[in-house]
């Protein structure tokens, strides 16, 4: 069996031609001009994600570097903290900041696509809230929508993906793309049509950003599983 790399680029006409539009969000209130800084003291703060040991590690950050003395671990098992640790979960896969509540304070999203829900394919992203004393007011659990083939939370995003000038949560499940509602909007997902990647591909991650243009792109990226005989490409 052959496996080729795979990268898929959905910008803003991708999401168009589907036929779907997002809902727009409500005006900001005030919000920290960092994204990584989970206290709100200024400083940006540094998290580092383990999936074989289920955690987050966050160290927070100061006006000299950041401090390992005021480092701490994030696991389901946490105070507040939704769901709980099973070996499987893979807790920790992708990391990724921003402040979704608009609260000034930045929070985690936490990619887990080997969590397991009863009556839904396997992964879960969790998004936990930052504050003035740090990750003290628990978070929330986006569910992988019943419709993809699991390993939902491979990769996770924050950002504009369909350039109205909000941004949204974008998670990648084994099979497809899926995006939320602007501004913390998590109770309707949105995947891409049918056939809209390659037969057979096994999705693995993206990065965002404008690459092909001034309206934002998503880069989604992994393998395709090939029959046909001969070496990786």
């Amino acid at each position: 069996m052959r496996v080729r790399s795979l990268a898929v680029t959905v910008s803003v006409a991708a999401l168009a031609a589907t036929g779907l539009t997002l809902p727009l969000a409500g005006p900001a209130s005030a919000a920290t001009a960092l994204a990584d800084d989970f206290n709100g003291d200024g400083c940006r703060d540094l998290a580092i994600g383990s999936p074989r040991t289920n955690s987050v590690s966050i160290t927070y950050g100061s006006a000299s570097g950041v401090d390992a003395a005021a480092a701490t671990t994030l696991t389901q098992d946490s105070t507040g903290m939704p769901g709980v640790t099973e070996a499987e979960d893979e807790f920790g896969e992708n990391v990724t900041t921003a402040d979704v509540n608009r609260d000034g304070y930045a929070d985690l999203i936490v990619g887990a696509p080997g969590e397991k829900t009863e009556g839904r394919p396997s992964g879960a992203v969790t998004v936990v809230w930052g504050g003035k004393g740090g990750f003290t007011s628990g978070g929330r659990v986006v569910a992988s929508p019943a419709d993809t083939a699991g390993r939902f939370g491979e990769a996770t995003a924050w950002a504009d993906a369909d350039g109205d000038g909000y941004a949204q949560l974008s998670v990648v499940s084994g099979d497809n793309w899926w995006y939320y509602g602007d501004g913390g909007d998590f109770d309707r997902p949105f995947g891409l049509a049918a056939g809209f990647f390659p037969e057979g591909v096994r999705l693995e991650g993206m990065v965002a950003g404008g690459f092909l243009h001034r309206d934002p792109d998503v880069v989604v990226f992994g393998e395709r599983a090939d029959a046909a005989p001969g070496p990786p490409t």
